[in-house]
């Protein structure tokens, strides 16, 4: 089965069977996101740290772009239309459970949404505002 994604250590986050145990700029980052705006956002800022960032605006293509690349991280939207958050990550663990699920949501989440990212993924990101 996968690695324990959740022991990080010397500040770095482990990947899979990636050859350092860390990211780097050889790491293939997939973003997926149904606002183009955020997809852009990831692409120029996430650029600045990995050659490597794949943008898709659905789990269609974040299938097709897992089954073509050896992805070492996914960033996901819990809300997106047809196939949500929660779903898209339970499809990257049957793929290959090695690879690191992070959500991130800027909408509001019911507490049975917030509880479930908490526990199932490697990471939840949750941006409100003040």
């Amino acid at each position: 089965m996968g690695s324990d994604h959740n022991n990080h250590s010397e500040g770095n986050l482990p990947v899979g069977d990636h050859p350092t145990g860390a990211y780097d700029t050889t790491s293939y980052i997939l973003v997926v996101d149904d606002d183009n705006t955020l997809l852009k956002f990831f692409k120029i800022h996430l650029n600045k740290f990995f050659s490597k960032v794949i943008v898709v605006k659905n789990a269609r293509e974040a299938a097709q772009t897992l089954a073509e690349k050896q992805v070492d991280l996914v960033l996901c939207d819990i809300r997106m239309p047809r196939v949500n958050g929660f779903q898209l990550m339970r499809r990257v663990r049957r793929h290959d459970p090695s690879i690191p699920v992070l959500l991130i949501s800027g909408a509001l989440l019911t507490e049975e949404q917030e509880s479930e990212a908490l526990l199932l993924a490697d990471g939840f990101l949750l941006s409100r505002s003040p």
